[in-house]
């Protein structure tokens, strides 16, 4: 009984250790992917298109997705935006946003893991960022507090790209 009993919690930690359904890595290995595949990736996953825009000149887009609870699921929130560069997918980036502080503490856990170094951190108003690297990617994760008691909530989101891209638009 005691063996069943830890395999239950087993079970619940390692789907705690993903943002509703995507570990770190497999969030970390969409950036590189094309636009198709990512497509498939989270609609497989029960990931639901939620908007999608294309720049003008057609080299670059965005695709929104929101995840959608099965009923008798825990309801989180959790959206990931693809940004797709047609001519560089070196340069693709890819932002997730999700409610759940145990989702945010194992991703964190996870790129220390991973060999993430942590460069830098900056606070803001009701906002902690941090910046971590390894090798040319760059990961920014910020912690965001919105509203007031009793109505406060709070948002963890992971912005992921190539560390040149970040240090040319988006340095802290």
């Amino acid at each position: 009984m005691l063996k069943f009993i830890f395999l239950i919690f087993s079970i619940g930690f390692y789907y705690d250790g993903m943002s509703q359904n995507i570990t770190l890595d497999q969030f970390i290995s969409l950036r590189n992917r094309t636009l198709d595949y990512v497509d498939n990736f989270l609609t497989s996953r029960n990931w639901e298109l939620n908007a999608s825009k294309e720049s003008t000149d057609t080299s670059t887009s965005s695709v929104n997705y929101i995840y959608v609870n099965k009923p008798g699921q825990k309801e989180n929130y959790s959206a990931i935006t693809f940004y797709h560069f047609n001519t560089l997918p070196l340069f693709n980036r890819i932002f997730i946003q999700f409610d759940n502080v145990n989702f945010y503490n194992s991703y964190v856990k996870r790129l220390v893991q991973l060999g993430f170094i942590k460069e830098k951190i900056s606070v803001g108003d009701n906002e902690i960022k941090m910046i971590y690297r390894k090798n040319t990617t760059t990961i920014e994760v910020a912690s965001i507090s919105n509203g007031e008691y009793p109505n406060k909530f709070n948002l963890y989101s992971f912005f992921i790209c190539h560390t040149r891209d970040y240090n040319n638009n988006f340095i802290l």
